[in-house]
């Protein structure tokens, strides 16, 4: 499957003929379970300095509302799943780092409610143990503009763990002692360095502390030495 015919397919769902763009979503609604298309689509959400971000937007829409609906399928013998294991790893390679790099806040939202998908289902922490080290590389450099990105998904990842019982939470204690140090750490570099986007990391690494925190107080920070710094930061 051929990304700039999708794209040109996406673009005529926007026509002023009104023809063209009944024919485009009939088009797009007869291949959406086509092997490859979400790998174009996310291909197409990647080109940002390529395409019109009306077109990618579109496609970061379909790409979310097919994961919402087929991703969490259950696999049945002898039935192939609408989404293929190559996009499947495909979309699992790539999402992180289009996340990173999306310049539009509109499209990123829409691109972290698919990974949010992905996420809380069965396919995460097991079948997708490279996502949070993925997501660390990010958090642990100096570039802002990663660690934003980082610790939104953070905050995704979290959210999954936010109403988990204590004795189901043993991930979400290793994801605390793995990220919670560096989160505090840019906390403090942010509150040196005011400004709106400073001040919108530190609001986003409070919400990541409390889904953290909402249903019990992890080991990590039980001792009154270890949740002091977090008292003073929040």
């Amino acid at each position: 499957m051929n990304p700039a015919s999708v794209a040109q397919v996406l673009s005529n769902t926007y026509s002023g003929d009104q023809q063209a763009r009944v024919n485009a979503e009939e088009q797009l609604k007869s291949i959406e379970k086509t092997p490859n298309y979400l790998s174009c689509l996310l291909e197409i959400v990647s080109a940002s300095g390529q395409l019109e971000q009306p077109v990618r937007l579109s496609a970061s829409l379909r790409l979310k509302n097919i994961l919402r609906i087929f991703w969490m399928e259950k696999v049945v013998e002898g039935k192939p799943r609408c989404i293929v294991e190559n996009d499947r790893n495909v979309i699992k390679g790539g999402l992180v780092s289009v996340i990173v790099a999306e310049p539009s806040e509109k499209i990123k939202k829409i691109l972290l409610d698919s990974l949010f998908v992905i996420v809380r289902g069965r396919d995460f922490p097991g079948s997708w143990p490279g996502l949070v080290p993925e997501i660390v590389q990010n958090i642990e450099t100096d570039d802002e503009k990663r660690i934003y990105a980082g610790v939104l998904m953070l905050k995704v990842v979290f959210g999954k763990y936010r109403f988990m019982r204590e004795d189901r939470r043993g991930d979400v204690n290793e994801l605390m002692n793995l990220t919670y140090p560096r989160l505090l750490q840019i906390a403090a570099i942010c509150f040196q360095n005011p400004s709106s986007s400073t001040h919108t990391i530190i609001h986003i690494i409070c919400k990541i502390f409390c889904f953290g925190v909402h249903m019990s107080i992890p080991p990590l920070i039980k001792s009154a030495q270890a949740l002091s710094p977090w008292i003073e930061f929040l």
